[in-house]
C-alpha cells in the first residue's frame, strides 16, 4: 500500500485506490492458493496470503475513515462497494479456511458497507439500518455457540431480536403505520 502510493499508483482522496487495494488482496489469494499446485511460486506463499487477508482490513478502514471525515472526492457509492467486495473476500476466507474470524469480519463490513448503501440511496428508515445489525447479532450467537460461554447465548439472541422488532418502533411513534 505503501508503495502504491509512493509512486503515484494510488491517491487516497480518490475512489480508485480502494479498487486497486482489492485487486492487489484478490491477486494475493490467488497466487497463495496456486503455490500448492506450482512449486515455483512455494515461496510467496505466506506473504501473498497475509497480503490478502490484510488489505479488506485497510480499504475497510480507508472507506470509513473517508466517510466519517467527509473527504472531498468521496462518494459514497463507491465506499460501499469497497466495504462490500472487502466483506465478500472475507466471507470467501471463512468458507476456504473454515475460521470464524473471517465470518466476523466479513458481517461487520458488511454491516457497515449497507449503512453506507443505504446512506448513498437517501434511504432513512431505521430498519434498513438495524434489521442487518440484529440478523449479524443472531447470526454469530449461532456461529459463535462452542466460543460464546453457554449462559450469554439467550441474552445475546434477545438483543438481536430485540434490535430486529424495536427498528419500526421509531416509525410507528412518529405516526407512520406503514
Amino acid at each position: 500500500t505503501i508503495f502504491l502510493f509512493c509512486q503515484g499508483v494510488i491517491q487516497l482522496g480518490t475512489g480508485v485506490s480502494q479498487f486497486v487495494l482489492l485487486a492487489v488482496a484478490v491477486t494475493g489469494l490467488v497466487v497463495a492458493k496456486l503455490s500448492d499446485t506450482y512449486q515455483y511460486l512455494k515461496i510467496a506463499k505466506r506473504p501473498m496470503y497475509a497480503i490478502g487477508q490484510v488489505l479488506p482490513t485497510v480499504v475497510a478502514m480507508m472507506a470509513i475513515v473517508r466517510e466519517c471525515s467527509g473527504m472531498t472526492g468521496a462518494d459514497t457509492a463507491a465506499n460501499a462497494l469497497s466495504l462490500m467486495v472487502a466483506a465478500g473476500i472475507y466471507f470467501q476466507q471463512a468458507m476456504m479456511t473454515h475460521k470464524r474470524r473471517f465470518a466476523v469480519m466479513a458481517a461487520a463490513i458488511m454491516n457497515a458497507g449497507l449503512m453506507l448503501l443505504w446512506r448513498s440511496m437517501d434511504l432513512n428508515a431505521p430498519e434498513f439500518y438495524l434489521v442487518p445489525v440484529g440478523l449479524s447479532v443472531l447470526g454469530l450467537v449461532e456461529m459463535l455457540k462452542k466460543e460464546l460461554p453457554k449462559s450469554s447465548h439467550d441474552p445475546l439472541r434477545y438483543i438481536g431480536a430485540l434490535i430486529i422488532l424495536v427498528s419500526p418502533m421509531f416509525e410507528v411513534l412518529g405516526g407512520s403505520w406503514a
